[in-house]
């Protein structure tokens, strides 16, 4: 449960929501000042110095919003933004750095848990649903272009 608690406060300090001074007394609060590691810190903190910088750039209105920028929401936003439109790409998910998303033999501990926000799933998502350990046939990355009616390929 401790790491589960440092894990909410340091993404509370990525997304810019906590400070650095925040965060500590948090941390003091919970009795869990002994698991903060200033390398952690200060790579939270530049992430939310990056959030903030990336809030200050929004638009007000986009031609297309992506919800998720997985293995699908990366590739459509990244096709979408090379024809001109306005695209913003929203996550709320943190890095893929959970021991269960780096080991394919305990996947199944990303469903049902709090990289899922608990929520049911339906299968092939990257992460979470191990797709990251099960690839495509060479064939399906070959996506045909609506502009010029040539093969891009991934």
């Amino acid at each position: 449960m401790t790491s589960e608690m440092m894990q909410i406060l340091f993404d509370q300090m990525a997304s810019g929501q906590l400070s650095r001074r925040r965060l500590l007394a948090a941390a003091s609060a919970a009795g869990l000042i002994s698991g903060l590691s200033g390398e952690t810190m200060d790579q939270a903190l530049a992430a939310g110095e990056n959030q903030a910088a990336n809030q200050a750039k929004l638009e007000g209105a986009y031609d297309y919003i992506v919800v998720g920028a997985g293995s699908s929401g990366s590739i459509i936003a990244g096709e979408l933004s090379k024809t001109g439109a306005k695209v913003l790409l929203v996550e709320s998910g943190g890095a893929d750095s959970a021991p269960t998303i780096s080991n394919p033999s305990i996947w199944f501990y990303n469903v049902g848990g709090p990289l899922d926000w608990k929520l049911p799933i339906a299968p092939g998502g990257s992460s979470i649903n191990a797709m990251a350990w099960s690839r495509g046939l060479e064939r399906d990355y070959d996506v045909p272009m609506r502009e010029s009616g040539a093969a891009c390929r991934y």
